[in-house]
């Protein structure tokens, strides 16, 4: 069996699973291992970088149930679900009804997915490697990963998914460039303002009417660490500005950062970021290296995604 057919497989695999009836339908790691064990797969390790290559592909999403923790000496478990939006409802709501039901049986009241996702999603870790936790992540990253698919339903299509897999399996020598494409560091749409231009001054968040940590409106949640050198720059540049740097290097990895650091935590600029990666995944034909980020692009938009969700949660309560 060749890769491409393997790839194939542990995807029917993944598809069985998920489509199931009555149990669980997200298979962790060593479900999937039982099931796809062989000449091309030996260990879990393995299995993990052809998972990882049809991530890259958006063939699917791994939902990381339990965080690993090295001094409790937890081991991080993922689960698989396809990147098919019927197949992402269905499977949200199984575990809408099953945190519902776990929640019901621990705090001896009901209450809707929705309210449970809002109390205990700051609690997160507290929850970690209980069934309750796994259920309440699941739950989450789901509802997240809806929104991605349903943002940009061309980028996780048939096609576009076979697009992806010949062109990973092909991977194995620097990339050629497109004729008549332009890489993202020359695309107009990227270049950058210079500082002190007017384009800079309006996303300039020194004034005292656009520091978004200046303003009682906006909750705790968003509240960035100005601190340190990260601190002057926004002071000196705007946000937007200096994430449009990082995007021309294809520093999505340092985007990453800063926006789980909470150097980047107001809701118009992970809007920004959000709407960027959107845009970037439509750019793939044109901008070859871009292929090369795809992983990451990924994990930036989840976590955005994520933040967001907790502005929206917050502003509810408050």
């Amino acid at each position: 069996m060749d890769q491409r057919a393997f790839l194939h497989e542990i995807l029917s695999t993944i598809r069985r699973f998920n489509n199931a009836q009555g149990k669980d339908p997200i298979p962790t790691t060593d479900i999937i291992f039982r099931h796809v064990q062989g000449d091309l797969v030996q260990t879990r390790a393995q299995l993990g970088g052809y998972m990882k290559k049809l991530e890259e592909a958006n063939a699917i999403f791994i939902i990381h149930m339990v965080e690993p923790d090295p001094i409790l000496h937890i081991d991080a478990v993922n689960g698989y679900v396809l990147a098919d939006s019927s197949i992402l409802g269905r499977v949200r709501e199984f575990y809408y009804q099953e945190l519902e039901r776990l929640y019901e049986r621990q705090m001896y009241q009901r209450k809707h997915a929705s309210g449970i996702i809002r109390e205990l999603f700051k609690e997160v870790k507290r929850h970690n490697n209980t069934r309750l936790g796994m259920v309440l992540n699941g739950a989450i990253m789901l509802q997240q990963y809806e929104q991605v698919v349903s943002g940009n339903p061309a980028a996780y299509g048939d096609a576009e998914r076979d697009r992806r897999i010949t062109a990973i399996l092909e991977e194995t020598a620097p990339l050629a460039a497109v004729p008549g494409s332009a890489p993202l560091g020359d695309d107009p749409e990227f270049d950058v303002v210079p500082p002190g231009s007017e384009g800079a001054a309006s996303q300039n968040v020194g004034g005292h009417s656009q520091r978004a940590v200046d303003s009682s409106d906006y909750l705790d949640v968003e509240k960035m660490d100005l601190t340190g050198k990260w601190g002057e720059a926004v002071e000196k540049f705007g946000v937007q500005f200096l994430l449009r740097v990082h995007f021309r290097k294809y520093e999505f990895d340092k985007v990453k950062l800063l926006v789980n650091t909470k150097r980047v935590a107001r809701r118009e600029d992970l809007i920004y970021v959000r709407d960027t990666i959107r845009m970037l995944e439509g750019r793939i034909h044109q901008d070859p290296p871009l292929r090369k980020h795809l992983k990451v692009m990924s994990d930036l938009q989840a976590a955005v995604l994520i933040k967001l969700k907790m502005i929206e949660l917050a502003r509810q309560d408050a």
